[in-house]
């Protein structure tokens, strides 16, 4: 891991990057239906658990509780509104994997738990078409291909197993599966679409390969000896 972390910083370095912060919303849009269980939901309450992203301005990878944010961290999703709501309202690093529960409240149904891991800016999240299955995690690479997994990714910088997917598009960093934790996608619907303000593109490469690795706040070193 230290190693991966002394080639991603060096890399930054000699990119000569201006790393300049731009506050961003990380907004959620409801789809114009969903269909859980056979029952078409009007309203549900969407729950954001957890996020993880790179501070630029303190060179941080952040784990941040949205409970410790000025926002709630509930909110009512009116399916069909097309009425976006602002998950957070004021961030100055991209979001990049993060949690949440989706409690579908008219009609009333088991709260379904996901995870994402995404490298696009503005890309769809998705729901089970049943509720009651397992926990399951959502990968969406830059060009907003989505896969669905049962466990967590391996993130590296080479392809370690049998499922792997080009996050950035240009090979440099891949999270990886082993063979049969694979979930049908047609199992899963859109629900509705996540966006935020762009940050430089060129940024993307390094938050998206920290992202996942680390658990709480670690410290780049940005002359590092390999």
């Amino acid at each position: 891991m230290n190693k991966l972390f002394r080639i991603l910083t060096l890399l930054l370095v000699f990119s000569g990057l201006t790393l300049e912060v731009q506050a961003s919303v990380f907004r959620l849009t409801p789809p114009p239906t969903l269909i859980i269980n056979g029952q078409s939901v009007v309203q549900g309450q969407f729950t954001l658990e957890g996020l993880s992203g790179i501070d630029l301005s303190l060179n941080e990878i952040i784990a941040l509780d949205p409970a410790d944010s000025a926002d709630d961290i509930m909110h009512t999703a009116l399916i069909g509104s097309n009425v976006q709501t602002n998950l957070i309202s004021d961030l100055d690093f991209p979001v990049l994997k993060f949690n949440y529960t989706f409690d579908a409240v008219i009609p009333d149904l088991i709260p379904i738990q996901a995870n994402v891991l995404n490298a696009a800016m503005n890309f769809t999240i998705f729901l089970p078409m049943q509720t009651g299955g397992v926990d399951f995690y959502q990968v969406t690479d830059h060009l907003g291909n989505t896969s669905f997994f049962s466990v967590a990714p391996m993130l590296s910088l080479v392809p370690t197993k049998s499922i792997f997917i080009d996050l950035i598009g240009d090979q440099t960093i891949f999270a990886n599966f082993d063979a049969g934790t694979m979930l049908d996608p047609t199992l899963y619907k859109p629900h509705g679409n996540v966006s935020w303000v762009p940050i430089p593109g060129a940024v993307w490469l390094f938050a998206t390969g920290l992202i996942g690795l680390i658990g709480t706040r670690k410290r780049l070193h940005f002359l590092p000896s390999l």
